[in-house]
């Protein structure tokens, strides 16, 4: 397993983890905005499921399960990214990681921006690219742990 392309790719999907959030919230509501019940005309069982509509109803619940199942997973990795990249900030030797990893791979601000944020000559690009490769082999161990380390 290439730990730090991995690493990269947690990184760079970052963005599209805080929409896929949000757009999970949406799909919640649509579901049980849907499944609330009707008052339908027709016989009820004792389940207050109108005859005939229980899969509908099941799958309404199973939908919604797994929906709200990503979400909380979602939730949950994008808290365990941004713990990750506020510990590397407090971390002595590495001042600037975080903060080139955010805005190299979440922002995707051009390296001359970055080189400047840093205060760093924007005309030393592999400057640059020195600090992104170790604050990337950085944050792939500290995601992935000893497996990342031993890989390097």
């Amino acid at each position: 397993m290439d730990y730090v392309r991995e690493a990269e790719k947690v990184l760079y999907h970052y963005r599209d983890l805080k929409f896929a959030l949000e757009n999970l919230g949406y799909q919640i509501a649509k579901v049980i905005g849907q499944s609330a019940p009707a008052r339908a005309k027709g016989e009820m069982e004792i389940t207050g499921i109108k005859y005939g509509y229980r899969d509908d109803a099941y799958n309404s619940l199973f939908k919604l399960q797994v929906l709200t199942e990503n979400k909380e997973k979602t939730a949950a990795e994008i808290e365990k990214i941004d713990k990750l990249l506020d510990a590397l900030e407090k971390e002595s030797d590495c001042e600037y990681y975080a903060q080139v990893l955010r805005e190299w791979y979440i922002e995707k601000t051009p390296k001359e921006e970055i080189a400047g944020l840093i205060n760093y000559s924007p005309n030393s690009r592999q400057s640059i690219y020195n600090i992104k490769d170790k604050a990337i082999r950085k944050f792939a161990v500290m995601y992935f742990g000893l497996g990342a380390l031993k890989a390097m």
